[in-house]
């Protein structure tokens, strides 16, 4: 898929700090969709992530953020997408949108914790488990997972 073609129809806004867009859409998909206590999904580090949020018009459509982990490593979490813009693509140009942050900032790598059923997605992308044995967070089965910049 291109990925400018979407990026032209969206658009793109960073924060340093959990945006209330980026915070409802998280609670929509991960707390009302997917099952997660509400308790489990904003935390200290939303308050320096580098906090992504795509719209489309004035309505978010897709979130994630990206903060650094270690020296070169940038660690991406909380990426979702609202229900009703999903199988566009987004979930790869988010990715992308996240890779050329990460290389802004110096990072060399991109570290995720991929809800262990959507690995095969992440896979398509680029990433590699970096470990196969499956860790809990909050509740849901994950697997640790990197890609090169």
């Amino acid at each position: 898929m291109d990925c400018s073609k979407i990026i032209a129809m969206t658009r793109i806004h960073w924060q340093e700090s959990l945006n209330p867009d980026s915070e409802r859409l998280r609670y929509e998909v991960f707390t009302l969709e997917q099952g997660f206590k509400a308790e489990d999904d904003v935390d200290e580090v939303d308050g320096y992530a580098h906090n992504l949020v795509l719209y489309e018009g004035d309505v978010p459509i897709a979130t994630a953020r990206l903060f650094l982990e270690r020296d070169d490593v940038y660690h991406l979490g909380r990426l979702c997408i609202k229900k009703e813009a999903r199988g566009k693509g987004l979930g790869s140009t988010v990715l992308k949108i996240c890779a050329d942050k990460a290389r802004e900032l110096g990072g060399k790598h991109i570290r995720l914790g991929a809800q262990y059923d959507k690995t095969a997605f992440y896979i398509k992308n680029g990433y590699r488990v970096e470990s196969p044995e499956p860790f809990d967070d909050a509740g849901y089965p994950h697997i640790h997972m990197i890609i090169d910049l």
